[in-house]
């Protein structure tokens, strides 16, 4: 077996070690912290209605705006509509509920 063989398995194998640990400290984090976190920023709210829009809706549209400027193409919010179609997608798929990230709205 040659030297490039060996390397490429020794890539694969270190991107998927890699990989798994970077999931196991999220979901960890995620599970130890989940009733704990909270918006920090008001934008984040934006981001919880693109999220819910989408959920209920399956529009992509910006739900909202304090100033009317929404996108010429496709109406989207300023953040564009990646977050919305991700976690919304999520939320489609596992429910919109209190124990998914981001349904987490302060409550103090």
């Amino acid at each position: 077996m040659n030297f490039i063989y060996w390397l490429k398995k020794i890539e694969k194998g270190f991107f998927w070690v890699l990989l798994m640990l970077v999931l196991g400290i999220y979901f960890r984090t995620y599970f130890t912290y989940y009733d704990q976190i909270l918006p920090a920023y008001n934008d984040e709210y934006g981001y919880y209605l693109q999220v819910k829009n989408f959920y209920e809706n399956t529009s992509l549209k910006m739900p909202f705006s304090l100033d009317g400027l929404v996108s010429e193409v496709g109406q989207f919010s300023f953040h564009g509509f990646s977050y919305g179609l991700f976690h919304g997608s999520i939320a489609k798929i596992f429910g919109f509920h209190n124990h998914s990230i981001f349904t987490q709205v302060n409550r103090t």
